[in-house]
């Protein structure tokens, strides 16, 4: 095989590691404006008064699925507790908004 053969097919076998690591960062990019937003919103909403546990359910509930998949990838024990720590206020958030308190 010729080397433009090759580099043709690789190209289709999906993304290389340039592109992987474009959009690992577009990820975590996003990730971070989504959270920021989610603050922003709910530092207004309690200025206003009005109930902000739907912005602090989005972000605990963001910080641990993070962590807890990166802990089933790569089973290092700080991801494990972060991830565990994110979440209990996530469920305590997520009762709270449920139940309209």
């Amino acid at each position: 095989m010729e080397k433009d053969e090759i580099l043709a097919r690789s190209r289709k076998n999906g993304p290389d590691e340039r592109e992987q690591k474009i959009f690992l960062e577009a990820y975590n990019f996003s990730a971070s404006v989504c959270i920021l937003l989610c603050l922003g919103l709910m530092i207004y909403s309690m200025v206003r008064g009005e109930r902000f546990f739907q912005y602090s359910l989005l972000i605990f509930a963001t910080l641990s699925a993070d962590r807890l998949y990166r802990f089933a990838k790569l089973r290092q024990k700080q991801y494990l507790i972060v991830g565990l720590l994110a979440l209990i206020p996530a469920l305590c958030f997520g009762v709270l908004f449920g139940i309209g308190w």
